[in-house]
């Protein structure tokens, strides 16, 4: 009888997964999109939240190009830019990849976007200091793994080159 009950609570849980709605993902990426080294990052971002999630993902990628254009005035052609295409209710998780970027939603996120939940990724650890992150914040430092990328681009090529 137990394992009945868990089996229908399983398959409810399942059914209830399946026809939620999809989770809305903002990434804004400081790389642009043309870059092919771009392209596999967001690709793979798509493909790991897809695999890993229960929820269906419905995902956005907005490149801000905020290494090239350092002012103010693109800074708030952006706001105004993202303050139309998604309202505070519209969104489940905001995603800032870059330095610049991590330094944009700290600096603007919860005007723009309120509290929802964001991750803020860095290769600059001072960016990303505790007592600038808001509660509904988390970091995460992006390193180069100069070794892993050597093996994986040298694993799967005929002769080991």
């Amino acid at each position: 009888m137990c394992a009945a009950w868990l089996a229908a609570g399983v398959s409810a849980y399942a059914s209830d997964v399946k026809n939620a709605l999809p989770k809305r993902v903002l990434v804004i990426s400081f790389f642009d999109a043309g870059i092919p080294w771009a392209n596999r990052v967001v690709e793979s971002l798509r493909r790991n939240l897809d695999s890993e999630s229960p929820y269906p993902i419905d995902l956005h990628i907005e490149f801000a190009d905020l290494a090239y254009y350092t002012d103010e005035a693109y800074r708030q052609k952006l706001i105004e830019l993202y303050r139309y295409k998604y309202p505070h209710s519209q969104l489940d998780l905001v995603i800032g990849i870059g330095d610049e970027e991590a330094d944009f939603l700290i600096a603007y996120a919860e005007d723009l976007f309120g509290t929802i939940p964001m991750v803020v990724v860095s290769a600059d650890p001072k960016a990303l200091k505790r007592e600038s992150l808001k509660s509904h914040m988390t970091s995460l430092v992006w390193e180069a793994d100069i070794q892993g990328n050597i093996q994986s681009n040298t694993s799967g090529k005929a002769g080991g080159l």
